[in-house]
């Protein structure tokens, strides 16, 4: 079960990855363009949503 909750929090991750990079490849190069496109980003559900579970799947196991 851990390796499943391990490959799932992967995922999420590159799910997360996978998204950000090429917003941020396709906005302006300045600063003000970056923090907005940022903000953009985080203001999906879906992607808090992944965010969430990937913290929590890919969290150490505590005995």
């Amino acid at each position: 079960m851990r390796l499943l909750a391990s490959i799932a929090a992967f995922l999420a991750w590159l799910a997360l990855v996978l998204q950000l990079y090429p917003m941020l490849v396709q906005s302006p190069p300045d600063a003000m363009a970056i923090a907005a496109t940022v903000v953009s980003y985080f203001s999906f559900f879906t992607i808090l949503t992944n965010l969430a579970m990937g913290a929590r799947w890919g969290k150490p196991r505590s005995s």
